[in-house]
């Protein structure tokens, strides 16, 4: 498992965000995907998604407890493995990317103000690279007591790239 966290909400909030996210979501993995005697794709999935949201909850409680950080949040965009098929879980972003034969194609959707201007045809692509709303997103973890994960799969093939937030994973 992979993850990307990209602190939101203060420099000092955003990397405490960040790194309670990385070790929050990695426990949860730990305790909920390693103890599991269910290991089917669509549990791995599941698993993925609930360490997330999990690790959500926990650092809204943090910031609830500890007023000074308030309005900490971070993305975060968790990929992982199974049975020759890639498994995203996004909350914000942070976004992937996957290289296959020479093309590039983004495999996650951001959750930003901007990209839902673009779903409900208000702005173009073009003019979205031009808006001051461009770092808006509409959610990130710890911000709130829920969030909505995306999920998204993607069968993998030998020699494809995945790259997101300046990280490269090759499969070989």
């Amino acid at each position: 498992v992979l993850i990307v966290a990209d602190g939101v909400g203060g420099a000092a909030a955003g990397r405490l965000a960040s790194g309670l996210a990385c070790t929050f979501i990695l426990a949860e993995l730990h305790e909920g995907w390693c103890g599991d005697s269910d290991r089917s794709p669509r549990q791995f999935a599941t698993r993925l998604r609930e360490a997330v949201e999990k690790a959500n909850r926990r650092i809204h409680e943090h910031a609830r407890r500890n007023p000074r950080f308030t309005g900490m949040g971070t993305t975060a965009t968790v990929v992982g493995v199974l049975d020759g098929f890639l498994y995203i879980a996004q909350v914000g972003d942070s976004r992937a990317y996957l290289v296959r034969g020479g093309k590039a194609t983004q495999i996650t959707h951001d959750q930003s103000l901007v990209q839902q201007m673009i779903d409900l045809g208000a702005i173009t692509p073009e003019q979205a690279e031009e808006s001051e709303q461009s770092n808006l997103i509409l959610q990130a973890l710890g911000v709130e007591s829920t969030v909505t994960v995306a999920l998204t799969s993607q069968e993998l093939r030998r020699g494809d790239l995945l790259f997101w937030k300046g990280h490269v994973a090759i499969v070989r």
